[in-house]
């Protein structure tokens, strides 16, 4: 067909159209990344267009485009492997400093300070245990500090009636938390 010309551009487009594919899956089977693959495979064509006068100087059109995508592919492997020693350095550098964190956080912890903790939590929870009324009892006269009188004007009871409601609830905490005490040690 003397007299057929086909230009540059067509002429790329022609390739791409053959080598696109195999390319991407060439690289894919050494990076296992799908869409980078065919990031590296675009790319390669971009190169491919970029320096297309080498193509003339070479024999195999196929073995150029698959050197480019080679050479793209470990570019892209060697920075991932960069990227990866550095994420790793960051995570050992993270977990030093967590490591030294529960070191010092460990030296100081207090053993006391955290029973006696713990028992607070403990006789909180019985607290919200008791009745409504007994409780909102025990709550002014243990932690608002109020007088038997003092309740008994507020509730609108007698004084009597508070100090029973105030004994009771102490039986029952007692009890309980002698319980909790005995299963927990």
């Amino acid at each position: 067909m003397a007299g057929t010309y086909i230009n540059k551009s067509e002429y790329h487009n022609a390739l791409f159209r053959q080598y696109y594919t195999p390319v991407t899956c060439f690289v894919n089977t050494y990076i296992s990344d799908k869409d980078k693959s065919e990031d590296i495979a675009q790319n390669t064509f971009l190169k491919l267009w970029e320096i297309q006068e080498e193509i003339n100087k070479h024999r195999s059109v196929k073995s150029f485009i698959y050197t480019i995508a080679k050479n793209l592919a470990l570019d892209y492997l060697k920075q991932k492997k960069i990227r990866q020693a550095f994420f790793d350095y960051q995570l050992t550098k993270a977990k030093e400093i967590e490591l030294e964190l529960n070191i010092e956080a460990l030296s100081r912890f207090d053993t006391e300070i955290f029973e006696k903790k713990q028992r607070l939590k403990r006789i909180k929870t019985l607290v919200m245990k008791l009745p409504l009324n007994d409780r909102k009892i025990f709550i002014l006269s243990k932690y608002n500090n109020l007088t038997y009188s003092e309740i008994s004007e507020i509730l609108n009871i007698s004084p009597k009636t508070v100090e029973k409601r105030i004994s009771i609830s102490i039986k029952f905490l007692k009890k309980n938390l002698f319980i909790i005490i005995i299963i927990v040690a």
